[in-house]
């Protein structure tokens, strides 16, 4: 990993913390100017609002518009990201029912 991957990798992190992401529910890897952030996305504490579209929205221009960043890919397991830029979220499924 380049010196470069591992600044972006730190400037990324701290976009997240200042969107109150909690950051240790989620993984951030840059190759190549390319930032993966993946996991669970959610706020740090429970005193702030859920995150919506907006400040996932947010987040991801922010990240973006680092000078180092080619290019921001997502894979969280409870928001996904369309290719229109729209943010929306992952409802998990509900459990089966186990008949006795």
């Amino acid at each position: 990993m380049s010196v470069e991957d591992k600044l972006t990798n730190v400037a990324v992190r701290r976009i997240l913390t200042a969107c109150w992401v909690d950051i240790t529910q989620v993984q951030v890897r840059t190759t190549g100017g390319v930032v993966y952030v993946t996991g669970h996305i959610e706020r740090m504490t429970a005193s702030h609002r859920d995150l919506s579209e907006s400040v996932l929205r947010e987040m991801d221009t922010r990240i973006r518009q680092l000078g180092t960043v080619r290019d921001a890919k997502y894979q969280f397991d409870n928001w996904d990201r369309k290719l229109t830029a729209h943010w929306v979220p992952i409802t998990p499924e509900p459990a089966s029912r186990v008949l006795l």
